[in-house]
């Protein structure tokens, strides 16, 4: 397995397509509601007893994209030097999904900020439906209307979807209320 070491310190290993992460329980209980109940003595996660044992709790997360989950541990540990500047449109999507997933989208607004307005510009319908998504779930109105103009002026005919937006599990129904 191979290991990326977001905190040396780590009490949790997040164990992900074939890499285990190293991150720290108490800042991801920080930063999301989910996570803090998820390691709480009640859950099967709870983190006290594996730290009586001296090591650290391992949970498998099979359904999380590992480029978004890193990404997010690493802005919520202060990683900044470890950041892309610029991930992939896709990441951000996958970025999207986990912070709704796990109701911690106020820990990486500043980011998806900044790394919409780097994208400003794309050329592709698909990309910028999945930093719309991004905008949407991260609840930024100005970045939202900025991609969604940008859409606008490249879109020729009439808008029936929005290719990744549209009736996706995250946005709970038709965006565009067509």
């Amino acid at each position: 397995m191979s290991k990326i070491i977001v905190d040396p310190d780590h009490d949790i290993v997040f164990r992900l397509d074939g890499y285990d992460l190293l991150v720290s329980s108490k800042v991801l209980s920080l930063a999301s509601p989910v996570f803090e109940a998820m390691f709480k003595p009640h859950f099967k996660e709870g983190v006290e007893h594996h730290l009586q044992l001296g090591e650290p709790l391992i949970i498998p997360l099979p359904e999380d994209d590992l480029e978004a989950t890193t990404l997010f541990c690493q802005i919520t540990h202060h990683r900044s030097r470890d950041l892309p500047r610029t991930p992939s449109p896709l990441c951000l999507e996958n970025l999207a999904i986990f912070c709704n997933k796990y109701i911690c989208a106020g820990s990486v607004v500043s980011y998806g900020t900044l790394w919409i307005q780097k994208h400003s510009g794309s050329r592709s319908l698909e990309d910028l439906s999945r930093l719309l998504l991004l905008a949407y779930v991260l609840d930024l109105p100005e970045s939202f209307a900025t991609v969604l103009r940008e859409m606008l002026l490249l879109k020729s005919g009439l808008f029936t979807s929005l290719w990744v937006v549209d009736n996706h599990p995250v946005t709970h129904g038709d965006l565009l209320g067509i």
